[in-house]
């Protein structure tokens, strides 16, 4: 790769998307740690990560800074960070296995679907439906740490009815993704 298509691929845009991708053994480290202020961080840390994705996009769209490397590291930092964050709560059993299980599948499906079109010169750019569970994912991640910080607090809520209720509908919308992806794209994976 010659250092003109470097610069082009490395924007602000690309250092908030690796961002991303730094902070998420960050947020597991913190998770794990046995206090409020950790908890509170960890917090602090995810909203800083889901915001950066939000801007991520928009300003590499905005300064005309879209790439194919962008196409592609921006949904693997969300899925890095999302499943880091998933399987931290997993461990706590505060998400049943079943469900993690059902986004573990819908993020190996759609990687592969994004590599096999990526050996066929297909750039597989996000969908609405991939939108639809990001934008689920994060709403709900957001409300179960805070929640996580209420309860270290020690009030007394129906969390785990509250987190059981978020978990059933990320995984509704993330089973609706991974159908939509595989539909939407049926055509660049068959077999020629």
């Amino acid at each position: 790769m010659n250092k003109a298509k470097v610069e082009r691929q490395t924007n602000l845009a690309m250092y908030l998307t690796g961002g991303r991708l730094l902070f998420s053994p960050m947020f597991a480290y913190l998770f794990f740690l046995p206090s409020f202020g950790a908890r509170v961080l960890t917090f602090v840390l995810l909203i800083i990560s889901e915001v950066s994705d939000l801007f991520d996009g928009y300003i590499a769209r905005k300064r005309n800074e879209v790439t194919d490397l962008g196409k592609v590291l921006d949904p693997l930092a969300d899925s890095v960070m999302h499943m880091t964050i998933f399987l931290c709560l997993t461990w706590d059993h505060l998400i049943p296995l079943p469900m993690i299980l059902v986004i573990i599948y819908r993020e190996s499906i759609v990687a592969t679907l994004r590599t096999v079109c990526a050996f066929r010169s297909v750039v597989i750019s996000a969908r609405a439906s991939g939108k639809a569970k990001t934008a689920c994912m994060a709403t709900g991640i957001i409300i179960v740490m805070f929640l996580r910080i209420l309860e270290s607090l020690q009030l007394h809520l129906p969390y785990n009815a509250v987190y059981l209720t978020i978990f059933s509908i990320i995984t509704a919308v993330t089973f609706w993704s991974a159908i939509d992806y595989v539909w939407a794209n049926a055509k660049h994976i068959r077999v020629t």
